[in-house]
């Protein structure tokens, strides 16, 4: 018979859960009055702090990966305090979820397949759906066991853990249902009336439960077996064959079409052809290629029979070149763009995708000589240190700071007002420096974009560096400019 999983907790139990309560409720509070800021970023590091600590109080042993893992994860969460572009907070929000819960299982031992194999990713969303949302109702339920003779603690704390958001929903209901309560309920201090409170309320109470039934559902439920192996690989020939014609392919091309794939390198273009048809064309293709060719080295590494052999680690190494070669030609052709048009963030983003896979291909390379590089380790740990940087850079501002600087030098006959008036609050103090520019048009501009970037900070749970810094900057430049607007005035 099949032992069932106790989730009866303990003493650090008991203070995993009062920490993941206090923290859900300020990371719902805080997403709900502030956004992805500073109540964001100090929610989530208590969130990783409290979990990491658990782990380790249950004799859970981290390894140099799994540490990197966890300290990146902290620089990335502490980064939404840094800046104010959504957009780039998006991709990190994703990137930083999957990473916490991959390091998680990890630390806990219940991953099924090798850290250091592309499957590995699959771990974070099989460990959020089977020890999170599979450890819901036992964590729960797990309450009424706790406490002593009669088990009334636990059962008090199921209690109140159960009542919260009935209380909130039956409040919630009784205001849309009866305009009195809901004038008595908006009288209830600074935090905002009941209705309120369920929207942010509820979901930070799920948010510290799916946590904290994670970290307890990773320390106590029983993992499952490692995937067998299913039959054997192809033969080494068959690889071969497949890896040898592409490497044909690519050859030929290559000779073909040295001269229009290199003339970015010299910035030289093909005969009329504009610059940016010139950089956008294939653009996207050839990133599509080096991820074909990857995978292919992968599949021919990994699915053949036995060791790769010499002839299908040359044929590997030959693709690898290629894609090298392709992630070259394609960020310099971005390069030009970027040279003749100025900078977008979206090309920013580019160009650091693109060194990404450049450094993941040499690792995949290295690694077919050396097994024991980890290339999927530190293709991980390399994107999180990206994407950390980038948060801290603040995207924004190096895009304003680079197309501001390249007009006044003369670098770029204009500069894209269209565009600098999208980005965020990074931008504000180099946006300003055109207010005073000789073309009356880019000015007035400019001056315009400033007028509307004026953003009142209500608490702290929405305070980030790049709006704070933004603020203060607008508002000296308000004070500079009033003696001036005063003498106009008889």
């Amino acid at each position: 018979m099949e032992q069932k999983t106790s989730f009866r907790p303990g003493r650090a139990e008991a203070v995993l859960g009062i920490a993941c309560l206090i923290l859900g409720l300020a990371l719902g509070s805080s997403l709900y009055y502030g956004g992805f800021n500073l109540g964001f970023a100090l929610s989530a590091l208590g969130f990783l702090g409290a979990g990491w600590l658990y782990l380790g109080k249950s004799g859970k042993r981290f390894d140099g990966y799994t540490g990197s893992l966890m300290a990146l994860s902290m620089a990335v969460s502490a980064g939404f305090a840094r800046t104010d572009d959504g957009s780039l907070k998006f991709l990190a929000l994703w990137l930083l979820g999957g990473a916490v819960c991959m390091g998680l299982c990890q630390s806990a031992g219940r991953n099924l397949r090798d850290p250091r194999s592309l499957g590995s990713l699959l771990d974070g969303p099989r460990a959020l759906f089977r020890f999170g949302f599979g450890s819901l109702a036992g964590s729960l339920g797990g309450l009424a066991e706790a406490g002593g003779s009669g088990k009334r603690v636990g059962a008090a704390a199921l209690g109140v853990a159960l009542a919260a958001p009935v209380v909130l929903v039956v409040g919630f209901l009784l205001m849309r249902a009866d305009a009195a309560f809901e004038a008595v309920m908006d009288l209830l201090p600074e935090f905002g009336g009941l209705e309120e409170w369920t929207v942010w309320g509820s979901c930070g109470l799920f948010a510290g439960w799916l946590f904290y039934s994670l970290c307890l559902g990773l320390c106590r439920r029983e993992g499952e077996p490692a995937p067998v192996p299913k039959g054997r690989g192809l033969s080494p020939i068959t690889w071969n064959i497949v890896l040898g014609s592409v490497a044909v392919m690519y050859l030929a091309y290559l000779v073909s079409q040295l001269a229009y794939l290199g003339g970015g390198f010299v910035g030289l273009l093909p005969e009329d052809a504009t610059l940016s048809a010139y950089a956008r064309r294939g653009f996207f293709e050839m990133a599509l290629l080096v991820a074909v060719n990857l995978g292919l080295i992968l599949a021919a590494s990994v699915r053949g029979r036995g060791k790769p052999g010499t002839v299908t680690r040359g044929l590997c190494l030959t693709l690898g070149g290629v894609s090298l070669f392709f992630v070259a030609a394609a960020a310099a052709k971005m390069l030009l763009y970027i040279q003749g048009y100025g900078l977008t963030r979206m090309r920013l983003l580019t160009q650091v995708f693109m060194a990404w896979l450049a450094v993941v291909t040499v690792l995949v390379c290295l690694w077919l000589f050396r097994p024991k590089v980890s290339w999927m380790k530190g293709g991980m740990v390399l994107a999180l240190a990206l994407c950390a940087g980038l948060l801290w850079a603040d995207v924004d501002a190096q895009v304003a700071r680079y197309n501001v600087n390249a007009y006044q030098r003369g670098s770029l006959e204009t500069v894209d007002m269209a565009h600098l008036s999208t980005l965020s609050h990074g931008a504000v103090p180099y946006i300003a420096a055109l207010c005073q520019d000789e073309d009356p048009l880019v000015a007035s501009t400019a001056r315009d974009i400033l007028t509307h970037c004026r953003r009142p900070l209500s608490d702290l749970r929405g305070w980030n560096a790049a709006s704070a810094r933004a603020e203060a900057y607008l508002s000296e430049h308000s004070r500079e400019s009033a003696p001036a607007a005063e003498e106009i005035v008889p």
